[in-house]
């Protein structure tokens, strides 16, 4: 389902997605969701890289698989959102609760 949307650009950003688009080729409209969509996935990107949000929750967000959704994030450069001492404690814990 596609909603339409307003929005007011300001010049500069007017004339980047003009520029975008005689690049890319297609209309403005195809220009704007194609700068719309990387924007957003750089946004969850970073959110997820700081732990805000799960890879399911991104993966929702973006409505990708979690596979395409774990790809996308490696190739933005964000390789997950655990830490090393998270990862030590987690498997503490798993070696706690095994020998119950």
């Amino acid at each position: 389902m596609k909603v339409s949307r307003s929005v007011r650009l300001s010049e500069d950003l007017s004339e980047g997605v003009a520029w975008y688009q005689r690049r890319q080729g297609g209309d403005a409209s195809v220009a704007i969701r194609r700068l719309v969509r990387k924007g957003l996935e750089r946004e969850i990107a970073e959110i997820y890289g700081r732990g805000q949000v799960t890879i399911r929750e991104a993966s929702a967000v973006l409505s990708l698989p979690v596979r395409e959704c774990l790809e996308l994030m490696w190739q933005l450069g964000v390789t997950g959102n655990v830490s090393t001492s998270q990862a030590v404690e987690a498997w503490e814990l798993v070696d706690s609760l095994a020998g119950l």
